[in-house]
């Protein structure tokens, strides 16, 4: 059931962080923003694990 739901969590951020690049992309201006956004939530993953 954990393990499930982790899977679950890992497939929606990875959706998320695919529709902030397809976002980031078409919004030229506020492209810096969702890169450091997408690094911010990379690293703050990568410190909870």
């Amino acid at each position: 059931m954990y393990i499930k739901n982790e899977d679950t969590y890992r497939h929606f951020k990875f959706l998320t962080i695919r529709t902030l690049s397809l976002t980031m992309v078409n919004v030229k201006p506020y492209g810096i923003y969702g890169l450091i956004f997408i690094f911010y939530f990379s690293t703050k993953e990568s410190h909870l694990q």
